[in-house]
């Protein structure tokens, strides 16, 4: 990840979110989420943490709109229930 002052670039995009404080090291887990390499903490659910201004409920999860795991921009990003995240991989095809 590569802050230039523009925004933040991960992978070749670039990210312009103003009010997140974006985290310099990450690392990709088993799964290709980028994660916090202090913390652990997936990057896009501290990206949604931050939107929606509270903490996640256990039962929440945070959908790419994109279906691009790279993409953690908050436009790119949506609070739903487990149930519904599967209903949008089912009919998008993720």
């Amino acid at each position: 990840m590569i802050f230039n002052g523009l925004g933040v670039r991960v992978e070749g995009k670039i990210f312009k979110e103003k009010k997140v404080n974006f985290v310099m090291g990450f690392f990709k887990d088993t799964k290709g989420y980028p994660r916090n390499k202090s913390t652990g903490k997936l990057i896009h659910r501290s990206v949604a943490e931050k939107k929606i201004g509270r903490p996640l409920r256990e039962h929440e999860i945070v959908h790419h709109k994109d279906g691009d795991k790279g993409n953690f921009s908050k436009k790119n990003l949506r609070v739903t229930s487990r149930a519904h995240h599967s209903k949008l991989h089912k009919k998008y095809k993720y």
